[in-house]
């Protein structure tokens, strides 16, 4: 499973939705990363752009089962005509046995995404 998040407007309201069964939200520095990018998202390309038609991209918060999370994160991957192992910079949190891995891949000079996975141990 996925989810695209194009804003901290979004974010929140996921985050919402998903507090009671996403354990993602039990790891603050994650979080935090993952709101930092989604405020810079807001503040350089707007809170209200298209994220496929406009500049900035957007975050992709993948969560599931291991083998559902890997074949997730290919394809979006692949619909941007990018590699598994060519990122810009990642980031680990570990946290009560699970491990989230926030990943920026730049599209082009002004249009990236971020892959957050959520791995249980």
């Amino acid at each position: 499973m996925y989810k695209i998040i194009p804003n901290k407007t979004s974010l929140l309201q996921f985050e919402n939705e998903t507090k009671n069964t996403l354990s993602l939200w039990k790891n603050r520095p994650a979080v935090d990363n993952i709101k930092t990018m989604a405020e810079q998202l807001d503040i350089y390309y707007g809170k209200n752009r298209d994220i496929f038609a406009d500049m900035g991209g957007y975050i992709v918060i993948i969560y599931g089962e291991t083998t559902e999370i890997e074949k997730e994160h290919e394809e979006i991957l692949n619909r941007h005509f990018l590699k598994k192992d060519f990122y810009e910079f990642e980031d680990i949190y570990e946290h009560e046995g699970e491990t989230v891995t926030v990943r920026l891949y730049l599209c082009s000079s002004d249009y990236s995404v971020a892959t957050v996975s959520v791995v249980h141990g």
